[in-house]
């Protein structure tokens, strides 16, 4: 492997506050060092067959170039709030590895070794580019982002932009969906967020969160002493057809697909907490408005959902849902600094103890063999990857490809046994299924 010197000269330069989703993103990687690489991501494209090294090369200067995020580091905060420094120009190392053979499975692999090693964020750029060069040519891009520097919705736009830029490194501008420099950055994000109208959004969503916690119900149960390792252990379900089982039956209910996910987990976890109303700490994309909709950098943080479960009828919970989930962007933009000061008065602890992520996928779910061998209706169990480390007490995922499904839960064991874990997560799955073919009376 040899390393290439990629020189960049930006637009623009600068230091000015975090945005209040980098502090977010910050505070979860400090609290989870030295762990905290696994919240980087990767991505692999193929280069076009036209495509030199020296046109990749110029691909990524671009791409570094357009977007400020790319070449931000921080320096560090007392009162947890760092100081964004965008770097105007600078050089990039680009690694560039000779492949015995074209193949994607190497080069994977590659980008996985490259996602391994956690960033500094105080020194380091939060990118790394690796060329994959077959037979004198380059085959692949290996791209591996900090969580600190996009967020999914970012990370999507930063893989579609740089597919347009190895097309055609010398693309001018936005003409036929091409990204030229962006107009809202990180920097403005800031500055937004700290004018009035930025901080009359912050009090409405302390006020938002601050009657929520007020009034949420306990969802786990006291902690229990114990010492087993791994204290953070991850179950995973993966369900055959019950994407497509949720699909129909938002399109019955006139909902969205994700308040058919999370309605049936908010009715999951109220019976196992015997209560009558759920509130969720949910993810939310925040990318509302039109200059947010392109945005390239971290702007997801999470809404307090509050869901009235004492209705006996899935359905009733399932459109309580989606009425709560059409308003959760009351909650979910904030400055982390400050809400930590609200949790603290109010249940004693700074950081939430749990999350629930829903995402849609555009592929299909993997790995692809585990649902292949399920037929539709069937379902599978399994022991996920651990997690490290963490200041949460769970964390929930729900996956679905609009055909299959999967949920996957971690949780502190001295919180929540992991026998109850499983328990819950084939409850939500019973209630999608049954739910296909009519209203279920869950309680």
């Amino acid at each position: 492997m040899r390393t290439v010197a990629v020189e960049y000269r930006g637009a623009r330069g600068g230091t000015g506050p975090s945005t209040w989703a980098q502090r977010e993103h910050w505070a979860t990687l400090l609290a989870n060092r030295p762990h905290d690489a696994r919240f980087n991501i990767g991505l692999l494209q193929p280069v076009p067959a036209t495509a030199s090294l020296n046109a990749v090369l110029m691909a990524v200067r671009r791409l570094v170039e357009r977007h400020e995020t790319l070449r931000t580091t921080f320096e560090d905060g007392a009162d947890g709030a760092p100081t964004q420094m965008v770097h105007a120009g600078g050089e990039l190392a680009v690694a560039v590895v000779e492949a015995p053979g074209p193949a994607e499975p190497d080069a994977r692999r590659l980008v996985a070794e490259l996602a391994a090693a956690r960033f500094e964020p105080t020194t380091e750029l939060p990118v790394r580019f690796a060329v994959v060069v077959h037979a004198g040519r380059p085959a692949w891009l290996g791209t591996v982002i900090s969580h600190l520097a996009a967020d999914a919705a970012a990370v999507d736009l930063l893989e579609r932009d740089l597919g347009d830029l190895l097309a055609d490194p010398d693309a001018p501008g936005p003409a036929q969906g091409r990204a030229s420099r962006p107009s809202w950055q990180p920097l403005d994000q800031s500055a937004y967020e700290q004018s009035e109208a930025g901080q009359a959004v912050l009090r409405r969503s302390l006020t938002a969160w601050r009657d929520g916690l007020t009034k949420a119900p306990a969802l786990v149960t006291e902690p229990t002493a114990s010492d087993e390792e791994p204290r953070y252990p991850a179950t995973i379900l993966r369900a055959a057809g019950l994407g497509e089982a949720a699909s129909g039956l938002a399109a019955t209910l006139g909902v969205g697909v994700s308040a058919v996910f999370i309605g049936a987990t908010a009715a999951a976890l109220s019976a196992a907490a015997v209560t009558t109303e759920c509130s969720l700490v949910v993810t939310c994309a925040n990318r509302m408005t039109q200059r947010t909709a392109r945005y390239v950098g971290t702007i997801a943080q999470q809404g307090l959902l509050r869901v009235d479960t004492a209705s006996p009828s899935l359905y009733a919970v399932v459109r309580n849902t989606w009425a709560g989930l059409l308003r959760i962007y009351e909650s979910s933009r904030y400055d982390p600094v400050a809400l930590r000061a609200v949790r603290r008065e109010l249940t004693g602890r700074s950081n939430g103890d749990h999350y629930v992520n829903f995402v849609e996928e555009r592929t299909p779910l993997r790995p692809r063999d585990a649902f292949a061998a399920l037929t539709p209706g069937c379902y599978e169990v399994t022991a996920g990857t651990p997690v490290p480390s963490t200041f949460l007490d769970f964390g929930l995922t729900l996956l679905t490809d609009s055909v299959d499904a999967s949920v996957r839960m971690f949780a502190d064991r001295r919180r929540i046994p992991p026998a109850r874990v499983e328990v819950l997560l084939s409850g939500v799955r019973e209630l999608l299924d049954r739910a296909a073919h009519g209203d279920v009376a869950w309680r």
